[in-house]
């Protein structure tokens, strides 16, 4: 799927297929150019109301034009081009092996930050009923303000460092969307 969805692997297989048709026509270049003319019509010039049938004809003519002067500039032109064709399919191929490894790691990175998610969310709930508990605590006079004030932090550490994981899947959600080519939606 991501193959075919991905925007700039499509981008590098158009840019090959320009290359190739680019070889093709500096290979061309290379070839003699042929005209063929066919016509049908009279054989004298002078038209009559009485024409024989006998002298209305077909004429075909073949011409092969090769321009010999140009041939060695006309073939490094081509090889020229055939080398950057090698290259432009090289290219290709590195770009695509790298854009298949900027997704595996983006998805290997979305199942860390799932479980790493999970144990904020752990984290939250735990500091959470610490917090509790040393608010009731308070409340009986057996910590201090200062014992309140540090579980409350730790509470509230806890809720921020889970938003900013869950901040990080969502990034990261959407850059591995628009690598497989499902964009923003």
């Amino acid at each position: 799927y991501s193959k075919e969805n991905n925007l700039n692997i499509k981008m590098l297989k158009i840019g090959t297929k320009l290359q190739k048709a680019s070889e093709a026509i500096d290979r061309a270049a290379l070839l003699p150019t042929v005209n063929f003319q066919l016509e049908y019509g009279k054989e004298s010039e002078e038209l009559s109301k009485s024409a024989d049938i006998g002298e209305w004809g077909w004429r075909a003519t073949v011409a092969v034009n090769y321009d010999i002067w140009y041939w060695g500039k006309n073939k490094n032109k081509y090889d020229r081009t055939k080398n950057e064709t090698e290259k432009t399919i090289q290219n290709e191929k590195n770009s695509v092996n790298n854009i298949e490894l900027s997704i595996r790691n983006n998805y290997l990175e979305l199942l860390r930050i799932e479980k790493t998610i999970e144990a904020k969310k752990k984290a939250v709930d735990s500091s959470k009923e610490n917090f509790e508990i040393e608010r009731e605590k308070l409340q009986y006079q057996m910590v201090t303000a200062t014992d309140f004030l540090a579980a409350e932090t730790r509470y509230r550490k806890a809720e921020i460092e889970y938003n900013n994981m869950e901040i990080d899947y969502y990034v990261t959600l959407q850059k591995y969307n628009d690598l497989i080519g499902r964009g923003r939606k």
